[in-house]
């Protein structure tokens, strides 16, 4: 039976909170958030909802709570860290799911990841210690009111007072929606989740909602009360046929983190290709060595042409995914595109290569499937995990 259900906007992120369950629970990922899910202790539910309409994400958002929740499974809400997609949408259609006949759940949330230098600070998402700023609003707060959300602020001191758990079922019983947690650092992050159980094995109904880093200070919780641990196996490869040795790496991301690793894997001897290519060059490529594909860098950067790139990097790589021993994708809208092109909607999530850098595998490929979101990560980022998964796989 699920144990946990998290749903998520877009399939990095989906990852990248799933993969710390794996130390003590079988974890996967689907992307047919209609159709039947996987049998996992925990699922990640890609609802591919990140770029729809506020309207269409809410529905989306909905079908799956109403499915995990019918089903017995405790639910956590993902949200994105840089608070892209329809963030005040998705939270509001799902703690009303969650309501049943009651009143809707309580919204504790925190966008804090700090792993990857993600945190909040006064309602404020920053990223790296500075302010979010920008095309997107900052304020985790404003952006949930604006969605019809009456919202309350924890604090730094609030985080860490006893009565927290007391005060989420006050607010909860006063009517209030989300209350939107600080955190600057795994602590902080751990007692949010700490209190949260306590309001909720009181009779508090509560939603978790968050990123990777608010995930994995619930799966330490969790993993506190598991009877059995899994052996750490990132790579995945108990019983698994080696593919041929290849490695491709695909970067969808026009963010300038995903660009500075490209650089640094091509510095570090990665053959690069560009769209228009095609498989048949890609092949080509992989014969004399590491291949990393990516839009032409020069080419300018247009949002509404990103479904019809990332079909074009996708369709290059199925040509060559049976062959590969390791296969790496940055960008959650990318990943999607190549799980559909290669005509799976799962992937089996063995754990992390570093936070929010996500390794699993494919049903029917050789491959070990690694994913990251594309605007995170230094510039070294892809050549130490890479690095580690050629080693890991030979």
């Amino acid at each position: 039976m699920t144990r946990l259900v998290i749903v998520a906007d877009d399939l990095t992120g989906a990852g990248d909170s799933a993969a710390p369950f794996t130390a003590h629970f079988s974890v996967a990922i689907t992307v047919a958030a209609e159709a039947g899910w996987p049998a996992a202790d925990v699922v990640a539910v890609d609802t591919d909802s990140r770029y729809a309409t506020a309207e269409v994400a809410a529905a989306r958002v909905t079908a799956a709570l109403r499915r995990a929740s019918d089903g017995g499974a405790r639910v956590f809400k993902k949200i994105d860290s840089l608070l892209r997609g329809n963030v005040g949408a998705e939270v509001r259609a799902a703690v009303t799911a969650l309501a049943g006949s009651r009143r809707p759940a309580l919204a504790v949330v925190s966008a804090a990841f700090p792993a990857t230098g993600r945190t909040t600070r006064n309602g404020v998402v920053h990223v790296d210690g500075r302010p979010l700023t920008g095309r997107r609003d900052g304020d985790l707060a404003r952006v949930l009111a604006t969605a019809g959300l009456t919202v309350r602020r924890a604090g730094p001191a609030q985080v860490h007072d006893p009565d927290l758990a007391a005060r989420f079922a006050q607010y909860w019983r006063e009517g209030v929606g989300a209350v939107v947690c600080d955190g600057e650092t795994d602590a902080d992050l751990a007692a949010v989740a700490a209190a949260a159980e306590a309001a909720e094995r009181a009779g508090t109904p509560i939603l978790l909602v968050g990123t990777g880093g608010l995930a994995t200070a619930l799966s330490a919780r969790a993993a506190g009360r598991a009877t059995t641990a899994r052996p750490a196996d990132p790579a995945g490869e108990t019983g698994r046929r080696p593919g041929n040795g290849a490695a491709l790496t695909v970067i969808g991301s026009h963010a300038k983190e995903a660009r500075a690793q490209r650089l640094a894997l091509i510095d570090d001897g990665w053959i690069p290709v560009v769209l228009p290519a095609d498989g048949a060059d890609v092949r080509e490529a992989l014969a004399r060595g590491r291949v990393v594909l990516s839009p032409d860098p020069e080419a300018p950067v247009d949002r509404a042409d990103a479904p019809r790139v990332a079909r074009e990097l996708a369709a290059a790589t199925a040509t060559v995914a049976g062959d590969l021993s390791v296969l790496a994708v940055t960008g959650g809208e990318t990943a999607h595109a190549v799980l559909d092109a290669l005509g799976t909607t799962e992937i089996r999530v063995n754990g992390e290569l570093e936070p929010g850098v996500v390794a699993g595998r494919l049903p029917g490929y050789p491959a070990l499937f690694v994913t990251k979101a594309g605007a995170f990560g230094d510039p070294g980022t892809l050549v130490r995990v890479l690095t580690h998964a050629a080693v890991a796989v030979r």
